[in-house]
């Protein structure tokens, strides 16, 4: 089965139906033992979801991974795939 997930709304595939992909659930069980309450702990996870995107956005530009990657015989995807940037 495919879903959605309500945060990022990415398609995952899952044989329960599940409502978060496995990025934004274990942030949803994180902020379940801090936070009471199903709305707060949605907004706590949402915003740390989005913060932790925007962190791995405000990374390299694809040039300077470029750069890197020739420096160390290795393409484009090889270097992404082996530092995960």
């Amino acid at each position: 089965m495919v879903c959605h997930c309500v945060f990022c709304g990415v398609a995952f595939s899952t044989k329960h139906k599940r409502k978060y992909c496995d990025t934004c659930r274990k942030v949803v069980n994180e902020t379940k033992t801090h936070l009471h309450g199903e709305e707060e702990r949605i907004k706590y996870a949402y915003e740390k979801h989005r913060q932790e995107s925007k962190a791995k956005q405000t990374g390299m530009s694809i040039n300077e991974i470029v750069k890197e990657a020739k420096k160390e015989g290795l393409t484009y995807g090889q270097y992404v795939a082996k530092y995960r940037v």
